[in-house]
């Protein structure tokens, strides 16, 4: 269907079945401070598009669900390592409860390696890939990032050595041992810190510089050699006595010259600390190298959000505005509380009600008998039909039979900005909920009704407000609208757009309730048509009922305009009875 292949209706199943708030919309790709909600840029659904939009919905759920995080990773390099280690056990959990993820988020994984994300050039990034590499292949059985881990030990051999490399990757195998749900984020974070407190081991202050000689202290060393015997053969041949006669114990090493006592294991192991880092194969690491990585950390280096949205935008880059006009968008959607009784006329609605839903029913009685079928039997030959008799079908008699009644699904906008004041919020908030009750009791028709306005456009709050859901009975408190501030028509559209796709009713239409004039952004108007011919073109039927204003006539071809809810049933009957007759 329409909504599997555009990004809206992508975004609309990802945010029903996570509880993400999940919406599509502007030039750029971001996740709110929270990571309560994530906005995707406005593009064509390419391969990769949902690809990318996938994976990080489903990354960003995982974390919601699977992760606590409270204060935050930590700074410089720490934090990074928290990340990159609860990114894959939150991926581990989210795949457990929902195997089908496996699939998207192995995919998306190849697209980042693919595209360079993931190999490391210096120590910090092999830090990272290796730790991200070694958990995707110990949890997830990711091998993709096999490269990336080899060139992460080439690089950590070198700078630091292949004791420290043994090391970080004995730390790593503690992947496998990881507890499930929020709890086990305590484990991502002590691993991290095991990793980092390893890296603080290798940081030693420099060894002292010797003085330089003095001709007496040359003298006084070269008087030590002569009472030590150091050019005496006789002392030569008891020094090899003494090392044959232990060759069987411990071996004392002494210098290359042999002028200095043998020295013990330990001891040696003690020379060998003070020349070299622990576990550092001799190397010597830069102390302030180390130091910096610690506190600086690798940047966006193994960020995946970064990374998702980094992709996102690259791609929506590529749009023209003429394109992103047709693009469906998904704005925030938040449901009314029912706190405003009293601004309803119920009374008068329901006798509004009361005259429409008898000339409406009047109007889908017409439509349950269709206008003419063929049979094999009957009083009235259809002379036309006699050719089919050769290519052996025998229904050449026309019949008129019975037929169920085409279903359809209706979403009513109501338009409660700040030019909707005085009479008009009052007309139009009575008039929606006339026609939700009118048409949630006629048979066959489905119904669903929102208001809309725009505040600002961070969409806090959110400019969409569901007053009565699908198959709910509407009440008047919840219909009870005050006038907002701007008038975001093309994000309603989109919304009934989306919403009415996602429905199983063959027949598929919007009625807006609004004084006309789109308002809240440069370029509303164009796209605002833009949105309207979208709909059209994928055969969602627009009518417009215009309160107290024939602005409505500049954008959309079937409309009416009351300036009171008397007229209401008369203009409905208008706007209606087109689109209930009309063959699909």
């Amino acid at each position: 269907m329409i909504r599997n292949t555009e990004l809206a209706g992508l975004c609309q199943t990802i945010a029903r079945d996570t509880g993400l708030d999940v919406t599509v919309g502007g030039e750029r790709s971001h996740i709110s401070p929270d990571g309560k909600r994530l906005n995707i840029a406005a593009m064509p659904m390419t391969p990769e598009g949902r690809l990318v939009a996938v994976g990080l919905a489903w990354h960003e759920v995982g974390h919601k669900l699977y992760t606590d995080m409270t204060g935050g990773p930590g700074p410089g390099l720490l934090g990074d390592l928290v990340n990159v280690i609860e990114d894959v056990r939150e991926e581990r959990d989210f795949i457990a409860d929902r195997p089908g993820a496996a699939y998207d988020l192995d995919a998306v994984t190849t697209y980042y390696v693919s595209r360079g994300h993931l190999m490391p050039d210096d120590t910090t990034s092999a830090v990272i890939a290796l730790t991200m590499g070694s958990g995707r292949s110990l949890l997830l059985g990711q091998t993709i990032m096999e490269p990336a881990m080899e060139k992460a030990r080439e690089i950590l051999e070198e700078n630091l050595g292949g004791a420290f490399l043994a090391l970080i990757e004995g730390i790593l195998k503690g992947y496998l041992s990881m507890p499930r749900g929020k709890t086990g984020t305590a484990s991502s974070r002590e691993m991290a810190q095991r990793i980092v407190s390893l890296l603080e081991e290798q940081i030693e202050d420099p060894p002292p510089v010797p003085p330089e000689p003095t001709p007496e202290t040359e003298a006084t060393e070269s008087e030590e050699d002569e009472e030590q015997g150091g050019g005496s053969s006789d002392n030569q041949e008891n020094q090899q006595d003494t090392e044959d006669d232990s060759s069987s114990g411990n071996q004392n090493l002494g210098t290359d010259d042999g002028d200095e006592e043998p020295s013990t294991l330990s001891e040696q192991d003690n020379q060998s600390a003070d020349s070299s880092p622990p576990g550092n194969n001799g190397k010597k690491a830069d102390p302030e190298q180390i130091r910096n990585m610690i506190a600086e950390g690798a940047g966006d280096f193994g960020d995946l959000q970064k990374i998702a949205i980094e992709e996102l935008d690259h791609m929506s880059q590529q749009v023209s505005p003429e394109v992103r006009r047709m693009l469906p968008q998904y704005p925030r959607v938040n449901r009314q509380k029912p706190d405003e009784s009293g601004l309803v006329d119920e009374s008068r609605c329901i006798a509004a009600t009361s005259r429409m839903r008898a000339r409406l029913m009047g109007l889908l009685q017409a439509v349950k008998r269709l206008p003419e079928r063929f049979g094999t039997s009957g009083r009235k030959l259809a002379v036309n039909r006699l050719v089919k008799m050769s290519t052996g079908d025998p229904r050449i008699f026309r019949k008129r039979v019975e037929a169920i009644a085409v279903n359809t699904a209706v979403v009513i906008l109501l338009d409660r900005s700040g030019s909707m004041d005085g009479d008009k919020i009052t007309t139009a908030r009575n008039a929606a909920f006339s026609l939700h009750h009118t048409l949630m009791g006629v048979s066959g028709v489905k119904v669903h009704s929102v208001g809309f306005d725009l505040q600002d456009e961070d969409q806090i709050p959110p400019p969409i407000q569901v007053l009565c859901n699908w198959g709910d009975k509407p009440r008047p408190e919840c219909f009870g609208l005050t006038p907002g501030y701007c008038t975001p028509t093309p994000w309603a559209l989109w919304y009934a757009w989306v919403e009415l796709l996602y429905r199983p009713e063959p027949r598929k239409i919007v009625l807006l309730v609004t004084d006309g004039r789109p308002e809240g952004w440069d370029g509303i108007e164009e796209d605002t048509r833009a949105a309207t011919a979208r709909l059209n073109r994928d055969g969602i039927e627009i009518a417009a009922i215009g309160i107290f204003d024939e602005t409505v006539r500049e954008y959309w071809k079937n409309n009416r305009v009351i300036q009171n809810l008397d007229e209401l049933p008369e203009a409905m009957f208008g706007v209606m009875t087109d689109l209930l007759t009309r063959k699909q």
